[in-house]
């Protein structure tokens, strides 16, 4: 090939390229208006935006579900790590109304984060067509039982929701691959692990006393550590955290400062491969997703502790998060704990 021959292939496939660089230039970016609650959902949307067609160009509008402050700091922080996430802050009741007239004159897609919220119920009514659902957690797992409205989409990362056939009057249910979790839990070595919360108080399933008897139970069985880490939930209570500060007085006991939410803290953290306890959280199933390191997670289950009217709904959620554990790795606390006496 002479020299002239390869200078014109070399300026075509410039002009080629820079063709291509200017339509992608004045494409219009669609908007994508959403309404989320968690970290997690914002690692799903980020999933979507590099795996789905209609999301790949678009900017999103975020509001945020959290009512409580170690909630709100966690999602603005990783929302904000990403430049094409806009956040915007807690949604208000005045915000919802602007978020409801805004979507009015436009065709853009809607994006929520809680399929049983009041908010959601009222966008279904407006805009089904156009109204797409990320799923909530171990929560999910209810989703069947509690749907009633119409629209577009359903993201999920448990697959098991896929299979239920009624749900396709509802919703198309889409499930999101990630690469497979780990299904056993295996000892290691480490000198540290985690204990990661849960609000059960906060929402009402069991009693605060009661809660405090289980982390101090859990700590007992594992104090052998050096250092056991407690990490708090984003929508723990700052009193509930002081009584258990008081309630448990191991050396080796310490409550983190949670800034971040757990997946983001335990990629940095230098204790990194260590253990982790949980307390029915939608960790057991995103951890080993999200995350590159093989993580050994215990999952803990305390059924005689929920109160009778939440015991179904505790039931079915964590039944669909223990699909991926074998079980004798899940570690059960029952009512012969005693009331035990902070030390």
């Amino acid at each position: 090939m002479n020299l002239f021959l390869k200078t014109f292939i070399y300026i075509k496939s410039k002009i080629y390229k820079k063709f291509i660089l200017d339509i992608l230039s004045r494409k219009k970016i669609d908007t994508v208006y959403c309404i989320l609650n968690s970290s997690y959902q914002i690692n799903i949307l980020n999933n979507l935006r590099i795996r789905e067609k209609e999301f790949f160009l678009s900017e999103f509008i975020i509001f945020d579900l959290n009512k409580n402050i170690i909630g709100n700091k966690q999602f603005e922080f990783i929302t904000k790590k990403n430049k094409v996430f806009i956040y915007k802050g807690r949604i208000t009741k005045l915000k919802f109304l602007f978020f409801i007239i805004t979507n009015l004159f436009n065709s853009n897609q809607i994006i929520h984060g809680n399929y049983n919220s009041i908010s959601f119920k009222l966008l279904a009514l407006l805009f089904s067509k156009r109204l797409n659902a990320i799923d909530d957690g171990g929560n999910t797992a209810l989703f069947p039982f509690r749907i009633k409205n119409k629209f577009r989409k359903f993201y999920t990362i448990f697959p098991e929701i896929t299979k239920i056939k009624h749900l396709k009057k509802f919703s198309e249910i889409i499930d999101i691959k990630f690469p497979k979790e780990n299904k056993n839990c295996s000892r290691n070595t480490s000198n540290f692990i985690y204990l990661c919360a849960s609000a059960d108080v906060e929402v009402g399933r069991v009693n605060e006393e009661d809660y405090l008897r289980i982390v101090k139970t859990l700590v007992k069985k594992h104090y052998n550590y050096k250092t056991i880490y407690y990490y708090p939930h984003r929508r723990e209570s700052k009193n509930k955290l002081e009584n258990l500060k008081r309630f448990i007085r191991f050396k080796n006991f310490e409550i983190l400062n949670a800034k971040v939410n757990f997946e983001e803290y335990y990629e940095n953290v230098k204790h990194q491969k260590a253990p982790i306890i949980s307390m029915g959280s939608t960790l057991e199933k995103t951890l080993n997703i999200f995350l590159s390191e093989k993580i050994t997670i215990y999952p803990v289950r305390y059924p005689e502790f929920i109160q009778k009217r939440y015991i179904l709904n505790y039931l079915i959620y964590t039944s669909l998060l223990s699909n991926s554990y074998n079980k004798k790795n899940i570690f059960i606390i029952n009512n012969k704990v005693k009331n035990l006496k902070s030390y």
